[in-house]
């Protein structure tokens, strides 16, 4: 337990010392108010940009996930069930296809759309 709350508390410190450097950076968005008080807004904003952030980088995993997953499983029906008329050996390859298409279909479209989701999250916060 004492090492949990050690892990805890440094975590913590990480957030607040991060908040500390972020203030160089909130000078320089146009919201409202961040024009009237960007030293503050700075320091209260990041822990709402984190959360945010985090949010649509999970969001955006599991749509670009699924995304790939689909791409992934025409590419396989069209080159092997689409040929299936010329070479019925095709058949059994565009079974073990399809199996195979859903962890590359993941991993192959996750990472772009998690990237970007989470880059819309983190900013979402400028226009205020």
């Amino acid at each position: 337990m004492k090492f949990n709350k050690k892990i805890a508390a440094s975590l913590l410190m990480l957030a607040m010392v991060g908040q500390l450097g972020m203030t160089s950076y909130a000078e320089d968005e146009d919201g409202p108010m961040t024009s009237d008080n960007p030293l503050a807004w700075g320091l209260v904003s990041f822990p709402l940009r984190a959360v945010t952030g985090v949010v649509g980088l999970g969001a955006g995993a599991l749509v670009g996930g699924v995304k790939g997953i689909i791409e992934t499983e025409k590419k396989f029906a069209e080159n092997t069930f689409g040929e299936a008329d010329e070479n019925p050996l095709l058949v059994p390859v565009g079974l073990i296809g399809t199996a195979v298409a859903i962890p590359v279909g993941f991993l192959s479209g996750f990472p772009e759309q998690a990237v970007k989701s989470g880059q819309e999250g983190f900013q979402w916060w400028d226009r205020f």
